[in-house]
């Protein structure tokens, strides 16, 4: 059993007219009550309009317009189809892209946190070798027959330098700012 449907906006038409040919305007048939329907494939003569005829014609319509519609179907189908898989592929290039950047981001987070720590500790090494050549300093300084002019002020700027490059000499707050820098999560 067939049914009719709604044609919608995408569909085509296929509209047709019986009439007898151009010639016969003109001068009377070869073959009067001889008529021709369709194009290519589809052309049928027929000798008499009879119900045949008709429904033979209304059927090839509905065929034509069938086909027609499950073809403009399918091919939405893929459409929506081809369009969904390259949205899921943007997707995925899209949360690929953003685990690289957070990957990098992570890896620059880390070369920060050594390169401070490696920066911390040749600082803390260096203040140390400073005081050591301070200490070295005045032991010569006390084995020389004469004291050593300007010693003291010199012994007090090089501690001075020490002490200000030395990570252990930091304030607390300048402690706190330090650790500020290794973006530490709780």
């Amino acid at each position: 059993m067939r049914t009719a449907r709604s044609r919608t906006s995408g569909e085509k038409r296929f509209d047709f007219l019986l009439m007898a040919p151009s010639s016969q305007s003109v001068e009377p048939p070869q073959n009067p009550g001889r008529f021709n329907y369709g194009k290519g494939e589809s052309h049928y003569v027929f000798e008499a309009i009879k119900a045949d005829c008709i429904k033979q014609i209304v059927m090839d319509v509905v065929m034509h317009d069938e086909a027609a519609y499950r073809d403009s179907v399918v091919s939405a189908y893929k459409w929506r189809v081809q369009r969904r898989q390259r949205e899921i592929e943007r997707r995925e290039e899209e949360l690929q892209r953003a685990a690289e950047k957070k990957r990098k981001a992570l890896e620059d987070l880390l070369r920060s946190r050594i390169e401070m720590m490696s920066t911390a500790v040749a600082s803390m090494n260096y203040s140390d070798q400073i005081r050591n050549l301070i200490a070295a300093m005045q032991v010569k300084s006390e084995s020389a027959k004469q004291p050593i002019k300007d010693l003291e002020r010199w012994v007090r700027w090089a501690s001075h330098h020490a002490n200000t490059i030395d990570p252990r000499h930091m304030s607390a707050q300048g402690f706190e700012a330090w650790i500020g820098k290794f973006k530490l999560k709780h």
